[in-house]
């Protein structure tokens, strides 16, 4: 069986890679990673490792994932930070993505933070997305 944390990431990706917003904002293709390359041009986008909970009931088997998406931006000021950020929350909005053999119950923002670095030149947003999976077997 495929790892539902797996099929979400690689959805997550798909889903901001095809985003013309996003495209418009950061560059086409987006610089969307799990890994960023050496020397990467800001902005970009890090999709995290999700964490996972487990739950299930009498005939259902799932898991509750934590998935972050990080925002890096060098631009003076909180303007593309905040664009790029809000462009993410609308692609993701209404996102129900098919994975192989789950189901996404549930797809939800649940809180955004806007941090300076230590560099005081570089922003960086977090958003934390609540995912419920449920197998389909």
């Amino acid at each position: 069986m495929t790892s539902a944390a797996w099929e979400l990431q690689k959805a997550i990706y798909s889903q901001l890679r095809a985003d013309t917003d996003l495209r418009s904002l950061i560059s086409n293709p987006v610089r969307c990673y799990d890994e960023v390359p050496e020397r990467e041009q800001f902005p970009y986008i890090v999709i995290d490792e999700p964490s996972t909970l487990q739950w299930d009931t009498t005939g259902d088997y799932g898991k509750e994932h934590s998935t972050l998406i990080h925002v890096w931006s060098d631009y003076e000021g909180k303007k593309e930070l905040n664009l790029v950020m809000d462009a993410i929350e609308r692609s993701l909005r209404e996102f129900s993505p098919s994975l192989t053999n789950h189901n996404v119950v549930n797809f939800r923002l649940q809180m955004t933070d806007r941090l300076k670095e230590s560099d005081e030149q570089v922003r960086h947003g977090v958003m934390q997305f609540r995912v419920v999976t449920e197998e389909t077997a």
